[in-house]
C-alpha cells in the first residue's frame, strides 16, 4: 500500500492519539472516491482541536489521499483551505510525501507566483 510505505519512509512508525481517532472516522465515512457516502451525501463535518504537533495534518491527509487514489481523473478533486501561506506550504509537503509514487497530483495556491501561474499548476491535467 503506497500510503503506508510513504508514511514509513517519512518516519511515521505509529499514529498519534488524534490520528487514531480521526483517520478511521474519516475513512469509514467515505464510500465513494470523491469523499461521498454511499447515499451520495458528503460526510459529516468533523472538528478537531489539538495542540500544534499532535498530528492533525496527517489526520486528514491520509483519508483524502486514500479517497483520491480510488479513481483517476484530470479534474480538481480536493481542496484544503488554510489560514496562512506557511501552513499551506507545509501541508502541501505532507500531501506530496504521503502521495509520492501515486497518480495524485498536489498543487498550492498561496501567492508565491502570479495567479495565472498558480492556477495553471492546479488545473493543468498534468500538474505541470
Amino acid at each position: 500500500h503506497a500510503i503506508k510505505n510513504n508514511l514509513q519512509s517519512i518516519g511515521v512508525q505509529y499514529l498519534f492519539p488524534v490520528q487514531v481517532h480521526v483517520v478511521p472516522e474519516l475513512l469509514n465515512s467515505i464510500d465513494g472516491p470523491l469523499l461521498t457516502q454511499s447515499n451520495g451525501v458528503a460526510p459529516s463535518d468533523l472538528c478537531v482541536c489539538a495542540p500544534t504537533g499532535c498530528g492533525k495534518t496527517l489526520s486528514y491527509v491520509i483519508p483524502i489521499t486514500s479517497a483520491l487514489l480510488r479513481t483517476v481523473t484530470c479534474h480538481l478533486r480536493g481542496l484544503v483551505v488554510l489560514p496562512s501561506q506557511d501552513l499551506a506550504l507545509q501541508v502541501r509537503d505532507v500531501f506530496e510525501n504521503v502521495s509520492k509514487g501515486t497518480k495524485v497530483k498536489v498543487g498550492v495556491l498561496c501567492g508565491q507566483k502570479s495567479l495565472d501561474e498558480e492556477l495553471e499548476k492546479v488545473v493543468s491535467p498534468l500538474g505541470s
